[in-house]
């Protein structure tokens, strides 16, 4: 039966309305996503070395859920931040502290001991290596060798042996050359005449080898490792020496002290009074026993608007399926890193994650 031209008509018409409403729903899914993605402004998920996700500790005023600590999972350094939309990523770098407890011959000969310390430095992009104990300083170049030996292109910075007793340490940062620049020559410790430091910090200046015509995160490192018997000098003092190195590298604004404190954020004394300054390990163990929080990393929140908001302890005891006694023979503490964005990001509102720490499984 033929149909009439008015039937047509709105026939016609009943199709283009339904048309444009399935139209305004699929652009305010994607609205939504778009927006999504803009507002959370942190790392994405990565895949987990263990093939876990690891969840995400999110920045003040995030419109995603705080992950508790404790929750993250270990990961690889090559996923990054999603900004932009779907589909677009920010390459990010991973920085590492990690107290390899008396770093010397004994364990660069010890192959098990090795092969495992140097899986853990592969992980991520710079690493700043408290106790390197050893006359032989030939200790640190027979470790890159093996670091080295799967085609990685890891170099170092060391400074002098330091200390008021006959045991002598070492500091070290040793970085993945392909993603990162160092200039040696402008290394240096920090200059301590009355000797209120047991070791004073070796400081090192870091650039990303960042992709595209973007500027490449900068950032300076102060690497120390405080004595349990001198904490209460030690932490005033490290206040005096971060204002000292900010103001040394200004204008740098990235400044970041990371190390062995030997104590907890609750007892960084005059360290912890800085504005701005905050600790991006809480509430969580670094020791290998699992009791104690001695190591951190710790930026002004003002200004170090690159960290995306990751952060964690590596729990190598999980991940590679270790006794605690054999665990301790890779060290008695656990490494601990943070994640940070490949280019520069400008200070506005401080971007730190509201419930930092967790442990990488």
């Amino acid at each position: 039966m033929r149909k009439s031209n008015s039937y047509r008509y709105w026939l016609w018409l009943s199709c283009i309305i339904l048309l444009v409403q399935v139209g305004c729903d699929v652009a305010d899914d994607l609205k939504q996503v778009a927006s999504e993605q803009l507002q959370g402004g942190v790392g994405s998920q990565n895949t987990a070395a263990t093939n876990g996700q690891t969840p995400q500790p999110q920045g003040q005023g995030a419109t995603v859920p705080v992950v508790p600590a404790g929750t993250a999972t270990a990961h690889n350094n090559q996923a990054g931040m999603q900004v932009g939309g779907a589909g677009q990523q920010m390459p990010t770098i991973t920085i590492c502290s990690y107290n390899i407890q008396v770093f010397g011959t004994t364990k660069v000969n010890d192959r098990w001991v090795l092969e495992r310390l140097a899986t853990v430095i592969r992980q991520f992009d710079v690493i700043a290596v408290q106790e390197v104990r050893a006359t032989d300083q030939t200790v640190m170049d027979r470790f890159l060798q093996v670091v080295n030996s799967d085609g990685s292109q890891y170099s170092y910075v060391i400074g002098p042996r330091l200390g008021r007793t006959v045991s002598k340490e070492q500091y070290a940062f040793v970085y993945n050359t392909r993603k990162i620049m160092c200039k040696k020559e402008t290394a240096y410790t920090v200059d301590d005449p009355s000797g209120l430091l047991h070791r004073a910090p070796l400081v090192a200046h870091f650039q990303v080898l960042a992709p595209n015509n973007l500027p490449p995160f900068t950032f300076t490192l102060i690497n120390i490792h405080t004595d349990p018997d001198e904490i209460k000098t030690e932490l005033n003092v490290l206040a005096d020496v971060y204002r000292n190195v900010r103001q040394f590298e200004f204008p740098e604004d990235d400044v970041i002290l990371l190390g062995d404190l030997n104590c907890g954020p609750k007892d960084f004394l005059a360290l912890g009074q800085i504005p701005g300054v905050f600790p991006l390990i809480q509430n969580v163990a670094t020791n290998t026993r699992q009791s104690r929080l001695y190591d951190n990393i710790v930026v002004d929140q003002y200004s170090s608007q690159e960290f995306t908001g990751r952060s964690a302890v590596w729990d190598l005891r999980e991940y590679f399926k270790l006794t605690v006694d054999d665990a301790l023979r890779l060290s008695d503490h656990f490494p601990i890193w943070a994640e940070f964005s490949a280019f520069e990001v400008n200070p506005q509102t401080p971007a730190m994650a509201t419930n930092p720490g967790g442990v990488s499984r």
